[in-house]
């Protein structure tokens, strides 16, 4: 199979702003006014003026249109099920394992590209199969909540997040990861959905953010 490559920008509505997420760059960032219209036009799949057009491609550049992937429709955080079901205590083999894996992405944030480490995870659920929720995915998922207790996790969303669809892939369960954006005033974020159910967050805290990137 042929690998997946993330487009280098994508984009959202937040808050009534265009928002872009630079994968290469591994930054946000917004547009001067008559560009953030002109792109909410596009987000909002109306017909495209040639004067928008214009103001786009001296914004972006002039292949804009190929490098531009809208953030696809996430669904609203529903209420628990996954994590309302019960499921075995997870060992202390199965914890050590998943702070083992959040060392490692830790690490692969710090060396890595950030395209490279989305990428890696977009084309491992390519070729992975939508499964459904096994026992041990879930006593996974329970060693992965009962293992925040002893690696710092305020301002720590991505890592943990990024290493939670790792020890759930392993176990042949890929959720969505998705990285959000909210406007006044600008914050990111990154949580993991099933079937619209977060897995590792409030999802009243998650409601405040617009997702950008879903992968």
């Amino acid at each position: 199979m042929r690998p997946l490559h993330p487009a280098p920008l994508h984009a959202c509505l937040a808050n009534g702003r265009c928002v872009l997420l630079d994968l290469t760059q591994d930054r946000y960032f917004g547009l001067p006014p008559q560009a953030d219209l002109a792109l909410a036009n596009v987000l909002k799949g109306r017909p495209s003026s040639q004067a928008d057009a214009g103001v786009l491609d001296q914004a972006l550049g002039a292949d804009w249109r190929t490098r531009l992937t809208p953030a696809p429709v996430q669904a609203a955080a529903n209420a628990a099920t996954v994590l309302s079901t019960p499921h075995p205590k997870p060992s202390c083999l199965r914890i050590v394992t998943t702070l083992t894996v959040r060392l490692c992405v830790m690490h692969e944030l710090k060396r890595a590209p950030f395209a490279t480490i989305i990428a890696r995870r977009q084309n491992r659920k390519a070729i992975g199969s939508r499964s459904s929720v096994s026992d041990d995915g879930l006593t996974t998922l329970a060693a992965y909540l009962a293992s925040r207790r002893w690696l710092r996790t305020q301002d720590q969303c991505l890592s943990w997040s990024i290493a939670l669809v790792d020890v759930l892939a392993a176990h042949d369960w890929f959720p969505d990861l998705v990285l959000g954006v909210k406007m006044r005033p600008f914050g990111a974020h990154a949580w993991v959905a099933w079937e619209g159910e977060v897995l590792n967050d409030l999802p009243d805290l998650v409601r405040a953010y617009t997702p950008i990137l879903v992968v």
